[in-house]
């Protein structure tokens, strides 16, 4: 997955959802690779914030805790308009 932010806008929610709905579990790791572009925060049970902070690009990686199923969003931030 891919997404867009400008340094400025606000905060994006990213809703976390596993396959099958049912799961016996789905808890989630959220690992950020570059933390002075993008900022990872209110992680709960079903997601977590983004809110860009400098231009560039990060790789946001989402892995279940048993390591079975992982998934990326690769986040790009470029200057407020």
């Amino acid at each position: 997955a891919t997404l867009e932010m400008k340094v400025g806008d606000s905060p994006k929610l990213i809703d976390v959802e596993f396959t099958p709905e049912n799961a016996s579990n789905q808890r989630f790791r959220v690992t950020n690779n570059k933390r002075s572009v993008v900022q990872v925060s209110d992680i709960t049970e079903s997601g977590f914030t983004l809110t860009a902070v400098g231009e560039g690009t990060a790789n946001i990686v989402i892995t279940s805790v048993n390591g079975a199923k992982t998934a990326s969003i690769a986040v790009t931030v470029t200057a407020a308009s």
